[in-house]
């Protein structure tokens, strides 16, 4: 059983401060690094007692039955030469899981590195850091004391990558691997959510978070591949001439409608998409609901549980706006871009409203109306004189 989680507490721990900058420095237990070595030494131990027992005089009493067991390790295939050749690919290998151990993991708020002895640092910086993924891995008959939790941070894929650049991290591998993951994420997600906002502010379209699992895209090419092959052999008629196989040609094509029901069904998910403005629910492509960054009243997240409540509706309750079962990749980045978003849009609506002023003089004075119609309209002489009154007798 998998689940995927993408936020954790945040958590106090020591750290050491190089060339004034903040570094957590994590290293393998103990016990890993001296279980190599030991197994090294126990293989040895059946070659060397091979050897002390040629050398043991032929008077001695015990001779006899040390050299039955001899023979029979000889009848059984097991030599001497051969011993010492194990021990020593044994060893070779042994030696490799020792210098596997001698690992150390560097946490800083720039980047994070893994360093191997005599090879170049891995390092992986925050602002190249596309998505993080947190883990946790239930086998059989297992609880979550001894579960595996694994910590995969990806790159952002280059247009000349095959494969996005991505450091897996597992709880079996450093000590103090709960602290790995809250650093993770704590320097992590911010700095994914401030690439995403100048992207989304660039392309001016939403940001979609889908509803896949790791691994969906092989899935589906397998698939398909399963479904071509199996209707390929349904209609080769050579492969079932025979008697003992024409029985299996109908189960053939069973096959494929069950591999293709599974292709249509990874073929279709949710995505939850994301504005300056509003929150989406989408099918593939096609917009279901949306609801306003204001309307959002409260997220919750267990596992692979996703839960979004908005106050949307006539009446204005709180209900339920989007709720899945299933893992939403990069979820952590999208709780924390709602969140940033609705709280940027409240300080925006929080701030007074600034009064326009309007005593300021105006650069280029207008004149008055009478001015400006005398320079504009030009009486006339004869108009502009009054003719004398003419007396009546």
């Amino acid at each position: 059983m998998r689940k995927y989680e993408q936020n954790a507490p945040a958590t106090e721990i020591i750290s050491t401060r190089v060339k004034d900058q903040v570094r957590y420095v994590f290293r393998t237990p103990l016990w890993r690094k001296l279980l190599p070595l030991f197994l090294a030494g126990v293989v040895w131990i059946v070659p060397l007692v091979l050897d002390y027992i040629s050398r043991i005089p032929a008077g001695h009493p015990a001779v006899a039955v040390i050299k039955s067991g001899v023979v029979w390790l000889a009848d059984h295939g097991i030599l001497q030469h051969r011993t010492v050749i194990v021990a020593w690919v044994w060893l070779a290998l042994m030696l490799v899981w020792f210098w596997r151990e001698l690992a150390t993991l560097t946490v800083t708020p720039v980047s994070i590195i893994r360093k191997m002895p005599l090879l170049p640092a891995r390092e992986l910086k925050w602002n190249d850091a596309d998505e993080i993924l947190i883990e946790h891995v239930e086998r059989i008959w297992e609880g979550k004391a001894t579960a595996m939790r694994e910590l995969k941070v990806y790159a952002v894929r280059r247009f000349f990558d095959l494969r996005r650049r991505r450091m897996r991290i597992t709880n079996r591998q450093f000590e103090g691997f709960h602290q790995v993951e809250r650093l993770a994420v704590q320097i992590s997600v911010p700095a994914i959510c401030r690439r995403k906002m100048a992207e989304m502010d660039r392309r001016r379209r939403p940001l979609f978070f889908s509803q896949r699992e790791p691994g969906t895209n092989l899935r589906l090419v397998l698939y398909l591949a399963a479904i071509v092959a199996l209707v390929m052999a349904f209609l080769l008629d050579k492969l079932w001439l025979s008697p003992t196989f024409e029985p299996y040609r109908l189960w053939t094509l069973y096959a494929a409608v069950f591999f293709g029901l599974l292709f249509v069904r990874k073929l279709f998910y949710y995505q939850v998409g994301i504005d300056r403005h509003n929150v989406y629910v989408m099918l593939n492509s096609m917009v279901l609901r949306k609801a306003p960054i204001e309307a959002i009243s409260g997220m919750r997240s267990n596992g692979n549980k996703l839960g979004i409540e908005a106050r949307i509706g006539r009446d204005g309750a709180e209900k339920t706006f989007f709720s899945t079962r299933r893992f939403i990749r990069n979820r952590g980045v999208l709780l924390h871009l709602i969140r940033e978003i609705r709280d940027q849009r409240k300080r925006t609506d929080e701030k007074p409203i600034t009064l326009v002023r309007t005593d300021i003089p105006v650069p280029v004075p207008v004149p008055a109306p009478a001015e400006t119609m005398e320079a504009a309209v030009e009486i006339p002489e004869t108009l502009a004189e009054t003719p004398e009154p003419v007396e009546e007798s």
